[in-house]
């Protein structure tokens, strides 16, 4: 459509888009725009009437003399100017909010305004005349409120009844025929160039990307992927805010630390279900004194929403978790794995990435990661073969898991292997000094050749021993006697738990612990204490 603002344009006038939709005189207009002999009439000139604003589709030259109408078609042919058609503007819908505002869809983003005036004016925008516009303004559709629907990317959706704006407008990557070379070489370089963990990660990262282009929600797996090892092998260039996932997801992948997760609120996309993808860096949870971030991360990986507090108010629950989760830690310990627990697959890579590979990704990241549509679409066909609930077996898992056990656990192993009278001898404790706190009963017990002597034990020793032995070998938080003891108990059933007197000594105790051998040694048939020194001797000194 041809815009009478591009005929003036054309020949020096653009400064009449500033006049109002008011009538206004414009004299002296040189030629080609007189159409008739103005001379000795007041009243010539030409009537300039545009609609309001710079476009101009309906505004009209109407000579003051012969009331001739030029409009921007018929002047542009008169005058032999050659305007370049302006396309058509989509009409991109706007709707009245309940909250007074309105909100109109540009370029696929929701915007909100507020005013008649503009409104009025984004409705010129899309073609209408002025009092097209005005008519219009006063029917829009209203709508309640905004609404995340990641199920479908129509504008509008309808919930329990009522019209909401839907702002999820789709991930923002189309997938595209081509290969990845690049960025397959990074992942199997994350995960240790392990064929079965670089499957299990394409199917862990494929299932959630299929879900949510066929428009059937956000999928959760269930289970999080840990990367952990040196620094520069590539896990940011894969995961994080300038990586391949966040191409692929935009702003639907969060990145998050430490102290977000100790913050006591929780992240504005993690509650309102407009996360997809959730990247925590260097977020180490391997100490006893990180329970609560441990079960916190727990609550993310499984629960299908979160219970929140606001303050003096009573608890609601979140919206619908849809995101998936990733670890990138450089930490050797990077997560605390119970024996049982199942939600994290672990993959360690010790080798930082050659000045070979860099010299390939480097221009992938800094174009924007093009082999992504390929890579997306490698994922959008693949067929998931893995249950992703379940983690993938690995080396580096078994050795998190082995690192993860409480200290009680690695000291009671340590009694049944080398019974209680080696521990203590491996700090030099007199076992002679103790012996009047554990008994042996003389019950023995040949175990893979190995002989093992049973008695009972005050938890009063017990405990000692515990608590140097935890010095000696790095553990800042030991355990509470009775947290020691109802662990033996739970773990052992030959333990048990009894009251008894040894030389006069009464004390609760655990009967069915390994003292080991009976250790001798040379020289030490009794117990030397130091003498007190004689009068002669202070006099002396």
């Amino acid at each position: 459509m041809t815009q009478l603002y591009d005929v003036l344009e054309k020949y020096g006038y653009s400064g009449l888009s500033k006049i109002q939709p008011d009538s206004h005189i414009v004299r002296d207009l040189p030629n080609p725009f007189q159409c008739c002999s103005t001379e000795g009439k007041e009243d010539s000139g030409w009537i300039f009437q545009p609609s309001m604003g710079d476009v101009y589709a309906d505004g009209y030259f109407n000579c003051g003399v012969c009331k001739m109408s030029w409009n921007a078609e018929k002047l542009a042919a008169e005058i032999g100017v050659n305007v370049v058609p302006e396309p058509d503007r989509p009409v991109e819908p706007i709707y009245w909010l309940d909250t007074n505002k309105f909100v109109y869809l540009k370029n696929n983003l929701w915007y909100e305004a507020r005013g008649d005036k503009t409104i009025v004016l984004k409705l010129q925008e899309q073609g209408n005349s002025l009092k097209a516009a005005k008519d219009a303004a006063q029917k829009l559709p209203t709508a309640v409120d905004y609404r995340f629907d990641p199920t479908t990317t129509e504008p509008v959706v309808k919930y329990r009844g009522l019209r909401y704006i839907n702002t999820f407008r789709g991930l923002p990557l189309g997938p595209l025929e081509g290969q990845w070379p690049t960025i397959e070489m990074l992942l199997r370089h994350l995960v240790g160039y392990c064929d079965a963990g670089y499957e299990y990660v394409l199917d862990w990262l494929a299932a959630p990307i299929q879900s949510l282009y066929k428009l059937e929600g956000p999928k959760r797996n269930l289970s999080s992927l840990v990367f952990f090892g040196a620094q520069s092998t590539g896990k940011g260039m894969m995961f994080g805010p300038g990586g391949v996932m966040k191409r692929i997801y935009g702003e639907y992948l969060v990145e998050i630390g430490q102290r977000d997760l100790e913050d006591r609120f929780e992240i504005k996309e993690v509650i309102d279900g407009t996360c997809f993808f959730l990247s925590l860096n260097e977020v180490a949870c391997s100490g006893a004194r990180d329970v609560k971030i441990l079960n916190k991360l727990k609550r993310y990986i499984t629960e299908p929403t979160l219970s929140l507090r606001d303050m003096r108010k009573t608890s609601r629950q979140s919206g619908n978790i849809g995101f998936n989760l990733v670890f990138m830690s450089n930490d050797l310990e990077p997560i605390r794995i119970e024996p049982t627990d199942r939600r994290y697959s672990c993959f360690y890579q010790d080798t930082p990435l050659s000045k070979e590979q860099l010299s390939r990704l480097l221009p992938q990241v800094n174009k924007g990661w093009p082999e992504a549509n390929s890579f997306l679409r490698f994922l959008l066909e693949r067929e998931i073969t893995h249950v992703l609930s379940k983690p993938c077996p690995s080396r580096a898992r078994e050795l998190l898991m082995e690192a993860s056990r409480s200290s009680s656990q690695v000291f009671g192993d340590l009694l049944e292997e080398i019974g209680l009278r080696h521990v203590m001898r491996s700090w030099e404790a007199d076992t002679r000094v103790c012996a009047p706190y554990f008994h042996d009963d003389g019950i023995t017990e040949v175990v893979d050749g190995t002989i093992k002597s049973r008695g009972f034990v005050h938890m009063r020793i017990l405990s000692s021993v515990y608590i140097h032995w935890c010095k000696v070998n790095g553990y800042k938080h030991p355990v509470k006697a009775q947290t020691l003891r109802r662990d033996l108990l739970f773990r052992f059933s030959h333990i048990t738990e009894k009251n008894r007197r040894i030389e006069g000594l009464q004390g609760r105790g655990l009967e069915g612990i390994n003292l080991g051998a009976t250790i001798r040694r040379e020289n030490t048939d009794k117990i030397e204490r130091p003498k007190e020194p004689t009068q002669m001797e202070m006099k002396t000194v």
